[in-house]
């Protein structure tokens, strides 16, 4: 069975630059963002605090929270990116992140061998990476670029090789950070198709965004953050408590706020 099992979560890192004592008092008292805290004579960040959480097969879950509230942390803690100062992340399910698609592309390598190497490290056999070249080549649209070193590739050329690649794989699990580009404007219809169709298959989707729309079309469950700790998880309600503010009414018109 598909799953994700966090116990006991945190994840924080040190501050060793010289910053001076009225910024890291500034930083403290931002409305968003980890917590600064002082160990010893090192301050350190507290970025993800003591989380528990439980995604099962068939959940689509949005993460909501003010920038600075932990999303794009604990997607990247998830995958493996960050590791846990403490605490357990237990993934059951083959998992696809996609965050910024160029991570790991060999800039003196040429696309064709790039997609070997990189669908490898993302957990494909020889074969199967192979296989899935064609389609790959096709959907990036580089045509005979891809004999090129990839040096020699614009940005936007990077992001379609890199995004062609990472959606290529189908995956138990998808992992998504909004903030991904997809290149440019010829390239945007083609890419958001895709990335629906992953929408659509995946048993698991957690995906951080700002879009009310977007997380009401593909999204069942909620995970609001705030300072690098949940504030509620749970249905469509999550999502309007967030939106209220945190604020609900109940029928005798009495102020609830969640904890």
């Amino acid at each position: 069975m598909t799953s994700i099992v966090i116990k006991d979560l945190s994840l924080r890192y040190p501050i060793y630059a010289n910053v001076s004592k009225s910024l890291r008092q500034g930083i403290v008292n931002l409305s968003t963002g980890g917590r600064v805290f002082r160990d010893e004579k090192v301050p350190y960040v507290s970025a993800l605090n003591n989380i528990n959480l439980e995604i099962k097969e068939g959940d689509k879950v949005g993460i909501i929270g003010h920038n600075g509230a932990g999303k794009t942390t604990i997607l990247k803690t998830i995958a493996g990116i960050y590791k846990a100062t403490s605490g357990t992340i237990e993934v059951h399910g083959r998992l696809t992140s996609i965050f910024n698609t160029c991570v790991g592309l060999d800039l003196e390598k040429n696309g064709y061998d790039n997609i070997i190497f990189m669908g490898m490290l993302l957990g494909l056999k020889l074969s199967e990476v192979k296989g899935l070249t064609p389609q790959i080549a096709e959907f990036s649209g580089l045509g005979e670029y891809l004999h090129l070193p990839v040096k020699s590739y614009s940005d936007g050329m990077r992001v379609r090789l890199g995004f062609a690649l990472c959606t290529s794989i189908e995956a138990e699990i998808l992992l998504l950070d909004e903030g991904i580009g997809a290149g440019d404007k010829d390239f945007i219809e083609k890419a958001t198709k895709r990335v629906e169709e992953f929408y659509a298959k995946a048993k698991i989707l957690v995906i951080s965004s700002h879009s009310p729309d977007l997380l009401k079309k593909f999204c069942n469950k909620f995970l609001w953050l705030e300072k690098g700790s949940v504030k509620a998880y749970g249905g469509f309600e999550v999502l309007k408590q967030y939106n209220n503010g945190g604020i609900t009414t109940s029928k005798k018109n009495k102020v609830k706020v969640t904890a």
